[in-house]
């Protein structure tokens, strides 16, 4: 039996504490979350893959989950707009995919969690970590409470606290852009009729920006509407302010058109991650692993990063720590840094073999894009 400790309950921790409890009941597993609730830092307007969403998802009962049934690829001007659509790759298209609200799907998750003996406490942030000859033994929690383990999970998202102390702890350094996601969630108004674009999603580039990397979004679910607009934080002209990036983005004709008769009912800001092609999907330390968007898995043209938070999360409970158990331990016997590398490469190359080379060939279509958009 041992003790596996997992920092935060998003869609990546709760997948790893689940998988890992069904391989191995006997495990002790729990789950520390800093806000009061599961899901209380999560605003919807998400996007999985039907594939990760029918494998993993689909099984729980679910209010939101519509499937995407117009898709459409806009570059705003300042009062108009050209339809992009028809020039996407299929590698970029949502069509068939589901929209989902990513809070309920990780409640439904932690319920499910809870339901097979993994222990969940909200309200518990982590400060730091405890170490002994360069292996993580365990955390130290916020209120200088310690906590010891035999492995740490840790799936805490962009700009962690815990995991950027210990990777400088290590010396590691994983070159990533980062982006700020504005986004609302809007009800339609008593009374009103609802949208008939139930199941379309719009993706824009262009104005307001002057830099075509940045975009906004509009998610229209059978009841609301989510919209958002992301902003790549490398710009160069330092008098943008994102927050109005976003409420220009709101005003141009085409968009508020699609949010009439809607009104504001959460809001959120998210820094977001943005991977390089040469990091890893999976960071792992003695005594540690690093998983989720932590490591910037999202893929910024399709705006979807939470079917790989789940596949990061099931590939290290069922691939890392259960297939080689001296691994899961803080004493490796017989197990040099060389071998737990050689070994780590060999299991990812198994299981993501085939996965891997889309995701890398996304990668890499996405920076050529990038490229060609700034061009105009």
């Amino acid at each position: 039996m041992k003790d596996i400790i997992v920092v935060r309950a998003g869609p990546g921790g709760l997948t790893a504490a689940i998988e890992l409890k069904r391989f191995e009941p006997k495990n002790n597993i729990i789950i520390l979350e800093k806000s009061s609730e599961i899901g209380g830092h999560l605003v919807s307007g998400a996007i999985i893959q039907r594939n990760e969403y029918y494998e993993y998802i689909s099984k729980y009962s679910l209010k939101y989950n519509t499937v995407i049934t117009n898709e459409n690829i806009w570059r705003l001007t300042k009062n108009n707009y050209y339809n992009l659509t028809r020039f996407a790759p299929d590698e970029y298209r949502n069509k068939g995919n589901i929209l989902v609200d990513i809070g309920e799907i990780c409640k439904a998750l932690a319920t499910e969690a809870t339901r097979i003996g993994v222990k969940i406490c909200t309200c518990c942030a982590v400060d730091g970590f405890l170490s002994y000859k360069d292996s993580i033994v365990g955390l130290i929690l916020a209120g200088g409470n310690k906590i010891k383990s035999d492995h740490v999970i840790i799936a805490e998202g962009a700009c962690g606290t815990l995991t950027e102390k210990i990777f400088r702890h290590h010396n590691i350094k994983i070159n990533k852009k980062y982006v700020l996601g504005i986004r609302e969630e809007r009800k339609y108004e008593i009374n009103k009729p609802t949208s008939n674009n139930v199941g379309s999603i719009y993706h824009t580039i262009g104005w307001p920006s002057d830099d075509n990397s940045n975009g906004g979004f509009v998610y229209c679910y059978k009841d609301k509407v989510v919209i958002g607009y992301v902003t790549y934080l490398d710009y160069s002209n330092c008098y943008i302010n994102p927050y109005n990036e976003f409420e220009r983005f709101k005003l141009h004709p085409k968009i508020s058109e699609l949010i009439k008769g809607t009104v504001k009912t959460k809001y959120s800001a998210k820094i977001i991650a943005v991977n390089d092609m040469n990091n890893p999907t999976v960071a792992c330390l003695h005594g540690c692993t690093v998983i989720g968007c932590t490591l910037g898995l999202m893929d910024p043209m399709k705006l979807k990063g939470l079917h790989n938070a789940i596949i990061s999360g099931k590939m290290v409970a069922e691939k890392y720590i259960t297939t080689t158990t001296k691994m899961v331990t803080n004493i490796i016997d017989y197990l040099t840094d060389a071998d737990m590398i050689n070994i780590l490469k060999y299991l990812i190359k198994q299981v993501l073999s085939f996965k891997n080379m889309g995701h890398w060939l996304l990668l890499f279509i996405k920076k050529s894009t990038k490229l060609y958009f700034h061009g105009y």
